[in-house]
């Protein structure tokens, strides 16, 4: 993950610098600033969300259990836990155009790693328990057959491969 990060903002680099060099050097300090600007926010926004894994691990080695004391955690990420503590992260939590991560990435780590925001508090807006759990228990099912259909992860890349070398 650390890796493809950094691949990606070169690329992001190269094209805004592709796509905004002006052809008056009069205008540089601005595009200047702006890049700055904007590669300032998505750096923030890549500590957060690297940092969200690293604290959200129920590992107990000192090295992770380092990870999830208050000092080491970016005020912007408390500010967002504490606000998906009781509604989880929606789209207009994020920048749109400058998101590296937007919302849905949020969930599949918070979700993916047992994060249960309080929904309690917003309890109006779910009120249609009979139908969720329907749907819920109908998705199960689905996910159910699929499993007994599918082939296992590795069976489906090594058939893949096998019908399209590389």
């Amino acid at each position: 993950p650390l890796e493809a990060t950094a691949i990606m903002l070169v690329e992001i680099s190269a094209r805004f610098v592709a796509e905004h060099m002006p052809a008056d050097t009069q205008v540089m300090p601005i595009v200047a600033k702006r890049f700055n600007e904007q590669m300032d926010y998505r750096w923030q926004r890549i500590i957060d969300f690297l940092k969200l894994h690293y604290m959200l691990t129920k590992r107990p080695e000192p090295y992770w259990q380092a990870h999830v004391q208050p000092d080491t955690i970016p005020q912007t990420l408390q500010e967002d836990l504490l606000l998906w503590g009781s509604r989880g992260p929606l789209i207009q939590d994020f920048h749109g155009a400058l998101e590296l991560f937007p919302a849905a990435s949020y969930q599949y780590v918070l979700y993916g790693m047992g994060f249960k925001p309080d929904f309690t508090k917003q309890a109006y807006l779910y009120s249609q328990h009979v139908q969720a759990k329907q749907i819920i228990e109908r998705n199960s099912q689905l996910t159910q057959q699929m499993l007994q259909t599918l082939p296992p992860h590795r069976a489906f890349i090594e058939q893949w491969l096998a019908a399209n070398p590389v």
